[in-house]
């Protein structure tokens, strides 16, 4: 008896190659590789917020309560006060600081205005900064990197007295 020539079935194994066709399993490609021409906005080497431009926003403004903007007189707002955030518009953070004005943590201001600013802001900053003016007058913000949200007015030093004289 002779031997029947088995022809070789073809394996239903899909992993072996049979039953689904081989297309299926090819590994994705690239068209082209993509070009990496976008910096990130942070991270990597990051400007010193000392070298930074001082600039300057009302968006945060207290309208109400002990300190509020509503209270100051118009014509002291445009002849003294924007004119000498104007000033610092001319300088960086660092030179600013130079100059007397400084962060402050929350618990170091009067008790009146840690609850203002619990009750505006709830939890959302941990220190305020206040900016000389002249004399006893204080712009109080919160600084947003190098923009400075201004707060609340102090003309006579009191939500964080100094205990210098004349500071």
């Amino acid at each position: 008896m002779g031997r029947k020539n088995k022809v070789a079935r073809p394996s239903q194994n899909p992993f072996k190659g049979g039953g689904v066709a081989r297309e299926a399993f090819k590994a994705p490609g690239r068209a082209s590789s993509p070009i990496n021409s976008k910096q990130p906005s942070i991270g990597g080497v990051l400007e010193h917020v000392a070298a930074q431009q001082f600039r300057w926003s009302f968006d945060q403004v207290d309208w109400g309560g002990p300190y509020c903007w509503a209270a100051v007189p118009a014509e002291k707002i445009l002849r003294e006060v924007i004119p000498r955030l104007q000033e610092f518009e001319k300088k960086k953070w660092g030179e600013i600081q130079a100059t007397g004005s400084h962060d402050i943590e929350v618990e170091n201001i009067i008790k009146a205005a840690q609850v203002r600013l619990q009750m505006i802001y709830k939890d959302q900053y941990d220190s305020v900064y206040s900016l000389r003016v002249q004399g006893e007058e204080r712009i109080f913000g919160v600084k947003d990197k190098a923009i400075f949200r201004v707060l609340w007015w102090d003309p006579k030093h009191s939500i964080c007295p100094s205990k210098l004289k004349h500071t």
